[in-house]
């Protein structure tokens, strides 16, 4: 859509400018969550429960490994 009127050309770059910065504030929260995860240890580390028969033999992971 393409605003002709200067007053809807003005509300079209604000709110693009606010969905711009909307955008960044995840991106930066996002990564610190990931960093918090990472510093943590918990990200990747393939923790999941494990089967085990009457022989107490391991059986398969049912963990989601590194996802």
């Amino acid at each position: 859509m393409t605003a002709h009127d200067p007053m809807q050309k003005e509300m079209a770059r604000e709110k693009k400018e606010e969905r711009k910065h909307e955008a960044e504030f995840e991106k930066q929260a996002a990564k610190e969550e990931n960093a918090a995860q990472k510093q943590a240890g918990t990200m990747g580390t393939g923790t999941g429960t494990r089967t085990y028969t009457s022989t107490n033999v391991t059986g398969h992971h049912t963990g989601t490994g590194g996802i």
